[in-house]
């Protein structure tokens, strides 16, 4: 139990006289060798006021005097003298400014020593494969998480040092050259991907996230959270540039893009995902577009523009050169992009649509997109997936009902199964 400052003097005037009979007369030999540093202060008191106000712990006050951590416990029941908790004495040493410094003085001097830090890794490796220690460690991390006092204390602790802009600055510098470190990050990648391919855990992670997405609270907080960071223009920006940049140097690994062509088309031979894949590539000439398309997806989107009043081109050939990191990519130094549409917006600015209902199958397709992007100083929006389902709830309806459009392309209704309609 913490005693409150206030409340120390009412525990003080203990002597060795109240231990007379109630302890070996060896402990209070010990006991009267034991010299306190305040003058004036008996050696109970100062003992009592070493462990409630500089936090030291029973262990430690015992060695100094020459016993043990039981006996001087006893010393205390006797006395009337109530003790800290484990937890307790740790946050009454935290919350001395003088130990802070000099106990990460004392990590420093450890930690740059080789032969600790290698004992201390081999240590850290033996415990985390043993079964019974990690068990411990995780019951006690429950045990912790379950009290409301230290789930407030910890959540107060990060605010406080997640405010500190000096704090921020030096995690974040810290885990940049954390994973500059071509060896961490190749041992990080190693040990994820080892259990990425363990059963066990996987299904356990699985299990994890679905128990956490089941609790309303959970969920509504995530959606509070990814509003508030939407709503931030330079948080949306740090995204984009994030995963364009990761797609990017992954596409470069050729099993990579396999795996994902693969899961790409596994996914869209799953008669589940019919409407969310559905992409009829029946290319043929539509009369009211008066154009061969490729695709009903171009057709359709043909006929947006073409229901807008926008003026569009078709085919437009761009030129590219070849950056080094694409090499394995193209045979040549130099190659041309398709662009499905470019059209006129009402202020005269070009636009260029391109269609990319499945990038992952079409890697070659996705880096021509990236280079134009790249090479070329105009407005490019890709048309996948998501934005061709908004565009169809937005016009499929208006389509229909337009004289001199044939009608928006579906499943069940386009050029092939009903070509009177459409060619």
């Amino acid at each position: 139990m913490i005693v409150p400052e206030e409340r120390l003097e009412g525990y003080l005037g203990k002597s060795l006289d109240d231990l007379e009979g109630r302890v070996s007369e060896e402990t209070l030999r010990k006991l009267r060798e034991y010299h306190p540093r305040e003058s004036g202060v008996s050696v109970i008191d100062h003992l009592f006021l070493c462990h409630q106000k500089g936090g030291q712990s029973l262990g430690s006050l015992a060695r100094d005097i020459g016993t043990s951590s039981p006996t001087l416990k006893k010393v205390f029941d006797y006395c009337e003298l109530p003790t800290l908790e484990r937890d307790e004495g740790a946050k009454r040493v935290l919350q001395d400014p003088g130990f802070k410094e000099r106990h990460a003085a004392a990590m420093r001097r450890m930690w740059g020593d080789p032969r600790f830090r290698e004992m201390q890794s081999k240590k850290m490796r033996e415990q985390q494969e043993d079964p019974d220690f990690m068990k411990k460690i995780f019951e006690g991390v429950k045990r912790k998480w379950k009290d409301p006092g230290f789930r407030e204390m910890h959540s107060e602790r990060f605010k406080k040092y997640w405010g500190d802009d000096e704090f921020r600055e030096k995690r974040a510098k810290g885990h940049e050259a954390y994973w500059k470190d071509p060896e961490h990050k190749n041992m990080q990648g190693k040990k994820f991907r080892e259990l990425l391919e363990n059963p066990d855990f996987m299904e356990k992670r699985l299990e994890g996230i679905k128990r956490k997405w089941e609790d309303p609270r959970f969920r509504e907080m995530q959606s509070e959270k990814m509003k508030r960071q939407w709503e931030d223009p330079q948080f949306r920006e740090r995204l984009a540039e994030s995963h364009k940049k990761a797609l990017s140097e992954k596409w470069q690994d050729p099993r990579f893009r396999e795996k994902m062509v693969e899961a790409a088309r596994g996914a869209r031979l799953n008669p589940e995902n019919m409407d969310k894949y559905y992409l009829p590539t029946i290319r043929g000439y539509r009369k009211d577009i008066d154009f061969y398309a490729q695709s009903a997806w171009e057709a359709n989107l043909a006929r947006v523009f073409m229901y807008c009043r926008r003026e569009f081109s078709i085919g437009e050939v761009f030129r590219l050169k070849v950056p080094e990191k694409y090499k394995g990519m193209f045979e040549s130094g130099v190659t041309e992009k398709r662009v499905d549409f470019m059209v006129e917006d009402p202020r005269g600015n070009m636009i260029l649509y391109e269609i990319m209902a499945h990038p992952l199958e079409n890697p070659v397709g996705y880096a021509k997109l990236e280079l134009l992007i790249q090479q070329h100083p105009v407005k490019i929006r890709t048309i996948d997936g998501k934005s061709y389902a908004r565009l169809r709830r937005h016009f499929e309806n208006k389509i229909n009902n337009t004289p001199g459009l044939s009608g928006w392309e579906a499943k069940d209704d386009n050029l092939r199964t009903n070509p009177g309609k459409y060619g």
